[in-house]
């Protein structure tokens, strides 16, 4: 991270204190208002459901060509791009911001533009941090395009559904707008605010009330398939085991198919059992939430995870 973005990073944050994947494929729409301050008006977005309101300068505006739909490729959603000047010509880096209002949760770790933005396999995720999108809960990504040394900032909502506002970082006035544009956004529906999921390595599993409680120290999927963790936080989710008589042994192959008693007892072996099975302290987890319980989902392989490839917006079904 440069020295500039060191000091860049606080300001954005202290800017916002105060405020996977499911969405319909339709295209937004998007209208203007003025403001007070007759340097920036509002812009109004509106997805199936769902209106986004945020304060931009006077000459952004909503591009009149949308990314192209997902096709199969990628997220299935349509964000939008806003520019300063011209169209959407099928290259992310040119608007001043892509904005998503999903439908359900969208990825935290995954760019808005997803597979749109310019091609390369060479992607890192260089910053995670907590923040804020106009009033609700948010994560906040800056990720490195390695093939065109290009980076984006990200705030995505901890809310569902999600709203979700990505910016191709240009170290000067543009990137002080689109903090002022995230600490700016209105939506016009109730937001709920929730995790849709966490990965996390195990640190403790207790059994309450016959339930088991895991508790788990957060990590983050890098773009390049490493885990990060700069933000250091803790969660505690009650689990509802998914155990329908699997065996021991299966048990050991997928710690979701283990009862809560199996949990317990595997995890005070520790981090490195005497009877050579696999540990589940320290290993890492997924955990899903949904409106009723939360789930355990295995993370069999943790070091060879998913890397992020972009192939460029090659228009409708070209992906």
């Amino acid at each position: 991270m440069t020295p500039l973005r060191r000091w860049l990073i606080p300001s954005v944050l202290a800017l916002l204190l105060g405020a996977g994947l499911l969405a319909s494929s339709s295209a937004a729409t998007a209208t203007t208002s003025p403001t007070p301050a007759s340097a920036t008006h509002v812009l109004s977005v509106h997805f199936p459901k769902l209106t986004v309101r945020v304060t931009v300068p006077r000459t952004w505006h909503v591009a009149r060509t949308a990314l192209s739909e997902q096709c199969g490729c990628g997220s299935a959603y349509n964000p939008v791009c806003v520019v300063a000047k011209g169209d959407y010509d099928r290259n992310p880096y040119d608007c001043k911001l892509v904005i998503g209002g999903g439908l359900g949760f969208q990825g935290y770790d995954l760019p808005l533009p997803t597979w749109r933005l310019p091609s390369c396999r060479s992607w890192d995720t260089s910053y995670e941090a907590d923040s804020r999108l106009g009033r609700w809960p948010a994560e906040y990504r800056i990720f490195l395009d390695r093939c065109h040394d290009r980076k984006a900032e990200q705030w995505l909502s901890v809310t569902y559904p999600s709203v979700g506002l990505w910016h191709p970082l240009s170290w000067g006035a543009d990137d002080r707008a689109a903090a002022e544009a995230a600490r700016s956004i209105r939506v016009s529906r109730h937001l709920v605010t929730k995790r849709a999921s966490d990965l996390g390595r195990v640190r403790n599993v207790q059994l309450v009330s016959g339930r088991p409680v895991i508790t788990v120290d957060r990590v983050v999927q890098s773009l390049d398939g490493s885990w990060i963790n700069e933000s250091d936080k803790t969660y505690r989710y009650r689990i509802q085991p998914q155990n329908h008589g699997a065996t021991w042994a299966g048990c050991l192959g997928n710690w979701s198919m283990c009862s809560a008693k199996e949990l317990r007892r595997q995890f005070l072996k520790g981090a490195h059992p005497a009877d050579g099975t696999r540990p589940l302290a320290g290993h890492v987890v997924l955990i899903t939430v949904d409106d009723r319980s939360s789930r355990l989902h295995d993370v069999s392989n943790p070091g060879r995870n998913y890397r992020f490839v972009s192939s460029g917006d090659h228009g409708p079904c070209h992906c």
